[in-house]
């Protein structure tokens, strides 16, 4: 039995290559190790009965790791219940409560790794439910001469919990010492602080 691909691409999913927009009334249904995609619109089977293992994703794999959830894969991704148009691979990730507009990053340990950065587009909401454990790196700003900014609401503090380090600049050089600006202050070779003073 050949394998058949499932495919999601611009909230489509293509199946065997043929095209079925999100909201399309497909129902899939499983039984022992066979999976089967009825079509309601033209009230015909697009798969019958055909074993789990051989519906696969892009790449050639298996789309889920049991019928039952190859099944649940596909509803998932066409039924109104899963407004982001996501296909969770197996029962690892849930996206019960997934809301249109926004993404889930699930990594191994609850960790999120990746090869370069995560780049968070202009949204006044994003928050951490958590610490932010920068594990020995560093928060920065890749603008050029970008400020980082630490600000607290109200009368509330930036409280600094442990030993505050500044970058120390050689005043015996007149072209090290930075320019002198109120409210701002540096450390000198000695760890005399200077605030806002040349």
């Amino acid at each position: 039995m050949a394998n058949i691909k499932v495919i999601t691409r611009n909230n489509t999913l293509y199946i065997a290559g043929n095209a079925y927009p999100d909201g399309s009334n497909i129902t899939s249904t499983s039984a022992n190790n066979f999976v089967s995609i009825y079509d309601s619109n033209s009230n015909k089977y697009i798969i019958r009965n055909h074993v789990y293992t051989g519906i696969v994703d892009a790449s050639g794999s298996a789309l889920a790791a049991t019928a039952a959830l190859t099944a649940k894969a596909i509803n998932d991704y066409i039924g109104v219940s899963n407004p982001d148009k996501i296909i969770p691979v197996d029962n690892t990730a849930l996206f019960a409560t997934s809301k249109q507009g926004y993404g889930v990053v699930v990594g191994a340990g609850d960790n999120i790794t990746t090869s370069g950065k995560i780049l968070f587009a202009s949204h006044a909401g994003i928050k951490l439910t958590a610490d932010l454990d920068l594990n020995n790196n560093k928060i920065h700003s890749t603008f050029i001469n970008g400020d980082v900014r630490i600000e607290a609401t109200g009368t509330g503090s930036v409280n600094l919990d442990g030993t505050v380090q500044f970058k120390r600049f050689n005043t015996s050089n007149p072209a090290d010492i930075p320019t002198a600006e109120k409210g701002k202050m540096y450390a000198d070779q000695n760890d005399n602080l200077f605030f806002g003073v040349s």
